[in-house]
């Protein structure tokens, strides 16, 4: 998935390829930039091997075949076909058996692996797979790969964290930016925090009826409380039949 920013409070995003995590396959390595050097780490050997190869057995295997053909010299194009046919279909099941020996020796034991790190050690491989491609990059005088990276990880349970996270300031020369965002950071959580406690509060009045009363008019009455901590309480002497404590003016129970 390629993210591209958020316009009109809609996520902007471009969905590309994606695999299943299921029972049957339990982990998965995916690349989504440069991938060879995690084929190459994966598989045992570079893609870019592994596609040399194969055309290069293609070419030297119909070669063979047409030179036997030459040296049998048949004359019926049906026959010499079919004989094409067969040494190509020979081939292609040849490479096959590669390709699961390849998955079955190599992928496999690796993805077995995978499947049980902690969230902690899933970070580590994944960096460690960028500086190997950064790695290689450099040795090949190719520099399109490189400089501090980006670690996150993203779960179910914990959401977006950052393992690491570059800036494109000094953290020591801005010390503000840092505060900023804290105090930012403490008003959302502390507003989030009482829109859940006024939620609940409403819904605590609205589910619980006292000594047969409406409770709607009990949540009225409450609200005359200063703010939250006017929301009507149910306490346990209510439930044991006391009743409900009659409020002042400033919504405190008044005394008996």
């Amino acid at each position: 998935m390629h993210l591209d920013g958020v316009i009109d409070d809609r996520l902007r995003h471009l969905l590309g390829q994606h695999y299943s995590i299921t029972t049957a396959n339990p982990a998965a390595v995916l690349a989504f930039g440069q991938s060879d050097m995690v084929r190459t780490f994966m598989e045992g050997i570079d893609p870019l091997v592994t596609d040399n190869h194969t055309r290069e057995l293609r070419i030297f295997w119909s070669g063979c075949i047409e030179i036997l053909l030459a040296e049998i010299g048949t004359r019926r194009k049906d026959a010499a076909e079919r004989i094409r046919g067969i040494a190509a279909g020979a081939l292609e099941k040849q490479l096959a058996a590669l390709t699961r020996w390849r998955h079955r020796e190599q992928v496999k034991p690796s993805l077995y692996l995978i499947q049980s790190l902690p969230k902690d050690e899933l970070a580590t491989v994944a960096e460690s797979l960028v500086s190997l491609t950064s790695l290689k990059r450099r040795v090949s005088m190719d520099y399109s790969v490189g400089g501090p990276i980006d670690v996150l990880v993203i779960s179910k349970h914990d959401g977006c964290v950052w393992v690491k996270k570059k800036q494109y300031f000094s953290a020591d020369l801005n010390p503000g930016f840092f505060t900023r965002k804290h105090i930012a950071w403490e008003e959302l959580s502390n507003a989030t925090k009482s829109k859940g406690i006024g939620r609940e509060a409403e819904a605590t009045a609205e589910s619980v009826s006292l000594d047969g009363s409406d409770s709607r008019s009990l949540l009225s009455e409450a609200d005359h409380g200063p703010g939250v901590a006017g929301s009507y309480s149910t306490t346990s002497h209510n439930h044991a039949g006391v009743g409900t404590p009659s409020l002042d003016d400033r919504g405190d129970p008044k005394d008996t």
